[in-house]
């Protein structure tokens, strides 16, 4: 797509050795595929978060791919990185006689790409006049727009339904959709774990043991944590409510309850 790009072995990629991988990358992508947990965040996530790195160039565009979940990005590295879930998968046999990732490999040319930067970068450029504004312009809306006229005018106007713009917005929260998808779950299978105080307007979460309690405290809005205590967790309630879009109610007063 990019017509040229430097792939990065994930067992060798390390902060120190980035300056190195970016000499040879220029303004190329730098590819670092099936990066495991731990080596994302030992090395990873301190190049997101800090400038120093980027100060001489080139600094190329680093791309990090993982088959499985990158546990627990903080919203510091949301914030800077663009992170995108795929939770689409085939079985084994089928991927052994899918012949669709070779054909796109062969036949997909960098036309895309090219006519993507065409366009984007002088909006880019234009949006740098307007970045001190008290309302800074959205650059995830003009790029994806840019993109979805695209992908509109190559299929004579009908871009798929999976295709649209995205802004800034709603990326933000789109982070907060799993951990949102997680206490909606442990709240209908286990409401024993939740621990209602709303006179302190406090409700105390109480994990089964350390790393979910990580888990949790990693992934839910630091705005709703109280506090730590031992396995447990205490969040704003009201805040916690809204969030979830419901109110917590012990069961059996649940039936005198209707929400608005």
């Amino acid at each position: 797509m990019f017509g040229m790009d430097v792939l990065v072995p994930a067992l060798e990629f390390s902060k120190s050795k980035y300056r190195g991988w970016a000499a040879q990358a220029h303004a190329f992508p730098l590819i670092v595929d099936d990066i495991q947990n731990r080596r994302f965040h030992d090395h990873a996530i301190e190049l997101i978060k800090s400038s120093d790195y980027f100060r001489t160039f080139p600094a190329p565009c680093m791309v990090f791919s993982a088959n499985t979940d990158i546990e627990g990005l903080p919203s510091e590295v949301t914030k800077r990185a663009y992170v995108v879930p795929i939770t689409a998968s085939i079985p084994v046999a089928a991927a052994a006689k899918d012949r669709f990732t070779a054909q796109v490999q062969q036949h997909v040319g960098t036309a895309l790409y090219r006519a993507y930067c065409a366009r984007v970068l002088p909006a880019v450029r234009r949006l740098a006049n307007a970045w001190d504004n008290p309302e800074p312009p959205d650059p995830y809306q003009v790029a994806s727009t840019v993109l979805y006229d695209l992908v509109g005018h190559a299929l004579d106007g009908n871009p798929p339904s999976w295709c649209h713009t995205v802004t800034l917005d709603t990326y933000l929260t789109s982070h907060d959709v799993k951990i949102r998808d997680t206490l909606h779950r442990l709240w209908k299978t286990r409401p024993d774990l939740f621990v209602i105080r709303r006179p302190d307007n406090h409700v105390v979460l109480t994990a089964s043991n350390p790393s979910e309690i990580k888990t949790w405290k990693t992934n839910i809005p630091d705005y709703l944590i109280v506090q730590q205590a031992g396995l447990s967790l205490i969040l704003h309630l009201r805040e916690t409510e809204a969030f979830l879009g419901l109110r917590l109610n012990r069961p059996f007063l649940s039936r005198w309850w209707h929400p608005k």
